[in-house]
């Protein structure tokens, strides 16, 4: 059983770093995308990328035969990759934007038939589920206008009968066991998720409004009784954790099965079997937890066996066979991006078969520890402090906040920004603020309209703890985000002038009477109103909690990173910030990529994007 080492200031030991990884270890792409074993259990599938190529490949297991073997070209990647059934899989492809490096999903699928090789193209809808006990039909996604639609497929003949058209603009669905549609999910036109109930093919019935931004229940899927449904509610508890509950639509009875008191349950933390039975969950507070529901289901049992000998990392199955006889497991932990494994429980054997990112060893990179802080209201908040061993203490420390500020959370894990700070030998805070989701409504919603001061508040108390636990030399610490974390970095070192010697701000959001008219977040109504909620309707008040208003009080260094193709935070706030600073008397260190988004991709680009940075604090903080 793990223990909270950082809780008491005690670095478990893993050995010097003599050089740090280089940076395209970190930002090529990975090594594969993708491994998954055929329903059968005869075949492994894999996207992989090889001189600077994606390929998708199919081996045979019992004879090791390359099956199918195609590449993407330079243009193209795997987006995703399905199996149907024993001898078909589907595959996604993503194509290159022009004139950059990122790759978006061109909405076609091909259904590739392993043994004839044959290949089918299915133009119609974005794949949603298969239909395990009808595997000649798959489930899609399309139609016009705003409403969704769902449809079965036939993915030989590419037909298509509807199933469900959604009762909101923009809905999803949920089903039971036999794939019939029982509800739909959308947004009513102020951003409240609406959940509405049908018997059969009959009208959908409104059952539920979950207000945005408040508790209440939604359905994700069908549960272990016939007739009932799992859903995620957060209506009870002092924090409103977000509980793993049951509801039945005949009686409208809700039981709550299992919730964390600190930590939310997310439609992410379940796992389910070939059929999409639930029986087992992941807790995220601190490190991950597993709850076991069903401890006699055989993928239960296996993940218990494999836990056992990867007790510090992270145990997950992406792909089974219908049988369970064969599982491939994702290994992954804070200095291990991922390696997939091959379960065969005939032969009693677990080996390894393919490296997210082979050159970044354990011993290569830096531990990841959990903290509690507690705040100047008397608060307790949670974070993570990463650090190689050799990095001194007090030493120099970079606080990342994240971005959002809602919806978003850091959790323990491979992370590349933290990973790429620490083994240059810098202490790097990462603090979940009140704020950021996952730790019950309560906690996320006292950050509603906060930004410039509690959610501000709690990152200064966290960086103060650093130092206080000698974590932190007080006068080497530069505090670096990307867009909501952006904000976060101006604010901080406008709020707290002597506390920070740089500030590095990344597709930052700094003038909040523009965020109405520029931007891409009112295109959305949940967009719409969570700007209402969040951003007063005053002027006055949005310039009061605007970074650009303080310029004049910033005593730190400072370095902006920004694209010119950034919809979410167009160019013009980086540019008014710039601006703000030189009016000010302080110079900035500007990198300004003119064909790059709301964040930055290709690996030219990232190796300048990440040396600018580490040179910008290797000269103000020094590793």
């Amino acid at each position: 059983m793990r223990s909270l080492f950082l809780l008491t200031l005690c670095f478990a030991a893993v050995g010097a770093l003599a050089e740090p990884p280089p940076i395209p270890a970190f930002t090529d792409p990975p090594k594969y995308f993708g491994v998954a074993v055929s329903p059968g259990g005869d075949y492994m599938a894999a996207s992989l990328y090889v001189d600077e190529e994606a390929r998708f490949r199919i081996v045979d297991l019992a004879t090791q035969e390359i099956k199918v073997s195609f590449g993407m070209g330079k243009e193209r990647r795997i987006n995703q990759f399905w199996w149907v059934n024993s001898d078909i899989v589907i595959v996604t492809p993503a194509q290159r934007a022009p004139g950059s490096d990122f790759y978006y999903p061109t909405g076609a699928k091909m259904a590739i038939e392993v043994e004839s090789g044959r290949r089918t193209d299915l133009y119609f809808g974005g794949l949603y589920d298969v239909m395990p006990d009808d595997d000649d039909y798959i489930m899609v996604m399309g139609g016009e206008g705003r409403h969704s639609e769902i449809y079965k497929m036939d993915i030989k003949s590419s037909g298509k009968e509807q199933m469900a058209r959604s009762a909101n603009p923009g809905g999803f669905f949920v089903y039971d066991r036999d794939r019939s549609i029982v509800f739909t999910m959308g947004e009513n036109e102020r951003g409240d998720t609406e959940v509405h109930h049908r018997e059969g093919r009959g009208r959908w019935e409104h059952v539920t409004t979950r207000p945005f931004g408040e508790n209440g229940w939604i359905p994700i899927g069908f549960g272990f009784t016939p007739g009932s449904f799992l859903t995620l509610d957060s209506r009870r508890g002092d924090g409103k954790t977000a509980g793993l509950g049951s509801y039945d639509p005949e009686s409208r009875k809700h039981t709550m099965i299992v919730q964390h008191p600190v930590v939310d349950i997310g439609f992410g933390s379940l796992m389910r079997d070939y059929y999409g039975n639930t029986y087992a969950l992941t807790f995220e507070f601190h490190f991950p937890q597993t709850h076991y529901l069903d401890k006699s289901h055989p993928l239960a049992a296996q993940h218990q066996l494999i836990q056992k000998q990867f007790p510090n990392d992270r145990v997950s199955f992406p792909s089974f066979s219908k049988d369970y006889k064969k599982v491939v497991a994702m290994i992954s932990g804070d200095r291990k991006p991922g390696d997939y494994y091959l379960v065969d429980a005939d032969a009693g054997s677990l080996n390894q078969v393919a490296q997210v990112r082979p050159e970044l060893t354990p011993d290569k990179l830096a531990v990841m520890q959990p903290i509690e802080v507690t705040t100047r209201d008397k608060k307790k908040i949670y974070g993570y402090v990463t650090s190689m061993p050799d990095t001194p203490m007090p030493g120099p420390m970079v606080v990342v906040p994240h971005g959002g500020p809602h919806g978003v959370r850091d959790y323990w894990g491979f992370n590349s920004t933290a990973q790429i700070f620490a083994t240059r030998g810098y202490h790097v805070l990462q603090i979940n603020y009140r704020g950021s989701s996952g730790y019950g409504v309560e906690y996320e919603k006292a950050g509603h309209g906060k930004w410039a001061d509690l959610i501000q508040e709690d990152i200064l108390d966290a960086t103060r703890w650093a130092i206080g636990a000698k974590i932190a030399n007080k006068d080497r610490i530069c505090i670096a985000g990307s867009s909501f974390g952006a904000y976060s970095a101006m604010m901080n070192v406008a709020l707290e002038p002597d506390l920070y010697k740089c500030a590095i701000g990344i597709a930052g959001i700094y003038d909040m009477t523009i965020m109405e008219r520029a931007g891409d977040t009112r295109q959305f109504r949940s967009g719409e109103r969570f700007l209402e909620l969040m951003l007063s309707n005053n002027k006055d008040r949005k310039r009061e909690i605007s970074p650009i208003t303080y310029a004049d009080q910033v005593k730190a260094e400072v370095m902006l990173v920004h694209g010119g193709q950034d919809r979410r935070a167009p160019p013009v706030h980086a540019h008014k910030m710039r601006d703000a600073l030189r009016d000010a008397g302080k110079e900035v260190d500007w990198l300004f990529e003119t064909d790059q988004g709301h964040g930055f991709v290709g690996p030219e680009t990232l190796l300048n994007y990440w040396n600018r940075q580490l040179a910008f604090l290797e000269k103000h903080i020094g590793s």
